[in-house]
């Protein structure tokens, strides 16, 4: 394994940086996940399992030591620096840059430190899947909250391209030769003026999408 031997301490919680802890201990490294005693903000985040414990967790953690400390102790963040320190000198975190965790700070008691800080936005401001999607708009897509249904279902809305495009090439056979395109099938008449019919690929249920189109 490439990270094989290497040590890599984890101060973080949600997605971003336990996935790149995730990332590297599946690369070979001894990964060290630091949590607050009871557990980070995401320790009972769902789903969960019968017995109460978050899957979200576990599949973003396993493989990985676990080490839980009073983050608000300055004796446990000193223990934390230390950790971080003896070993290679690389912690992963999306806690705040700042105080006893920020590149300064380790810096001094580790000067070859790698502090690997994840960000929400690129200000360093905090941001995760649910803020982002709304402040693009994503919401909006089924039409506004106040009517209380969709206003323009997705799939239906994905679906419009496609049934353009077919009803389009069906008015140019109807233009050129003089029939109707009907279910994929061309009369024998359409075909010898060089019609021809493009098949797509399969679509749910077995059907396949039928692009007309007429040519000469």
């Amino acid at each position: 394994m490439p990270l094989a031997g290497t040590t890599i301490v984890e101060v973080s919680s949600f997605v971003a940086a336990p996935l790149c802890g995730l990332t590297l201990s599946q690369l070979g490294a001894e990964v060290i996940r630091v949590d607050p005693i009871g557990g980070g903000a995401d320790a009972h985040r769902w789903p969960l399992s019968e017995s109460g414990a978050s899957l979200y967790w576990a599949g973003l953690n396993r493989g990985k030591k676990s080490v839980s400390v009073d983050l608000r102790s300055p004796d446990a963040q000193i223990l934390v620096q230390e950790l971080i320190a003896t070993g290679d000198g690389i912690v992963v975190t999306n806690s705040p840059n700042r105080g006893w965790l920020s590149y300064a700070a380790l810096s001094q008691r580790c000067p070859d430190v790698i502090h690997v800080h994840m960000v929400g936005r690129a200000d360093g401001s905090a941001g995760v899947d649910y803020t982002v999607n709304a402040a693009v708009g994503f919401p909006m897509v089924t039409g506004p909250s106040s009517i209380g249904e969709p206003a323009r279902h997705i799939r239906r809305t994905l679906q419009e391209p496609v049934d353009t495009e077919r009803r389009s090439r069906r008015r140019e056979a109807h233009a050129v030769l003089g029939v109707r395109v009907l279910h994929g099938r061309l009369p024998g008449r359409a075909r010898r003026h060089g019609a021809e019919i493009h098949r797509g690929p399969r679509l749910g249920r077995g059907r396949r999408r039928v692009l007309r189109h007429a040519v000469g």
